[in-house]
């Protein structure tokens, strides 16, 4: 537990030095700790500083020659295990309190016998603002407490923190995913974040690792996420492998996942029609799963606005040709279409589709 701690803390410093390695975004408004899917935290005031845990040397004992123990007197372990003790129990009459603030007492109680999940919650209520004033430099103190006793989802929300360039960390992803990968063995939600995070579904930040994004997606699939189990649909449809997606798909509807039910109606129907060849050849000879494909690879990779444009035109032609899984991207891409009307106008898109069909584009 302590190698993790000092493990936490030195690669917290290390990043932290290294500076930007991309421009700082601006914060969005909602706290990271109240969203669901894209962690982030709005941070007001000056930065908190971290400072690392220090963990001291064993210090051999020595006899003098009165025969009274010399140096430190080493702990007993019984009382470690009296305050750990303590520390569970409090916060198990935390989370077991159905008043709100008898709730936040003990959580207090198990934060000051050294609790990580408990700073942990504690971070979540001084963030929020419900129970207690918002306080986001207090809850940042407690967040790093957390992260410190090694509590999982304070360290993921630290990455986030650093990934974005928010609560006075200079933005860093590569240093932001170093962190969450700490917490990935022990944090579903980890697991589908990086996933994500690795396999492109987040739209701002791309890092191009599907394989390992899948792997990540998996794990927390198979350990019940619904979340999880949407975004591996996604990646699998993505990717033009439409019947691996119907497993993950149908797990999250059956859960009530909404997007999922819309995904799987979709991906049903374009496997039902796939042998259509009427339904989906153009005169050329063209099929829209061609074009569906190569608009795919071009998201999935590192891409410009004109990419973008390229690969909207591209599931627009498979659309038209009634591939239903192309629509759903062009729902999901809509905004494309809205920044090059308003910059090259209504007429784009059909210029584009005539420059593809004829092949000069």
């Amino acid at each position: 537990m302590i190698h993790r701690r000092a493990a936490l803390a030195i690669v917290l410093s290390n990043v932290l030095l290294a500076g930007c390695a991309s421009a700082p975004q601006q914060p969005r408004e909602q706290p990271l700790f109240m969203q669901e899917d894209q962690a982030q935290v709005q941070a007001e005031g000056g930065p908190v500083e971290y400072v690392a845990e220090q963990v001291s040397e064993p210090v051999a004992e020595q006899s003098t020659s009165d025969g009274a123990d010399g140096g430190w007197a080493p702990v007993e372990s019984s009382s470690q295990d009296a305050l750990g003790d303590q520390s569970r129990q409090n916060l198990a009459l935390a989370l077991a309190s159905t008043d709100r603030n008898t709730r936040i007492e003990y959580l207090e109680a198990a934060a000051s016998y050294g609790n990580g999940q408990a700073h942990y919650e504690l971070a979540k209520v001084y963030t929020e603002g419900v129970d207690r004033p918002r306080d986001l430099k207090l809850a940042q103190v407690h967040l790093l407490a957390a992260a410190s006793a090694d509590d999982p989802e304070a360290t993921r929300v630290i990455g986030w923190q650093m990934i974005k360039g928010q609560a006075g960390h200079e933005q860093n992803v590569n240093g932001g995913v170093a962190v969450m990968e700490m917490a990935v063995t022990k944090s579903v939600r980890t697991q589908r974040e990086l996933g994500s995070l690795y396999s492109n579904l987040y739209t701002d930040y791309k890092l191009n690792d599907p394989v390992k994004g899948e792997a990540y997606l998996l794990e927390a699939y198979n350990a019940g996420d619904v979340p999880a189990a949407l975004a591996l649909g996604k990646l699998y449809i993505q990717q033009g492998r439409q019947a691996e997606a119907v497993a993950p798909l149908s797990f999250a509807n059956d859960k009530n996942d909404r997007a999922a039910g819309k995904l799987l109606a979709m991906l049903d129907g374009a496997i039902a029609n796939a042998g259509a060849p009427g339904q989906r050849a153009n005169p050329d000879g063209s099929d829209s799963e061609t074009y569906y494909q190569q608009a795919s690879e071009i998201m999935l990779r590192k891409h410009s606005v004109d990419d973008e444009a390229k690969a909207y035109a591209l599931f627009s032609l498979a659309a038209d040709m009634g591939h239903n899984l192309a629509r759903a991207e062009l729902g999901a891409i809509s905004g494309v279409k809205i920044v090059m009307d308003k910059q090259l106008g209504s007429g784009w898109l059909d210029a584009e589709k005539q420059s593809l069909l004829s092949g000069t584009r």
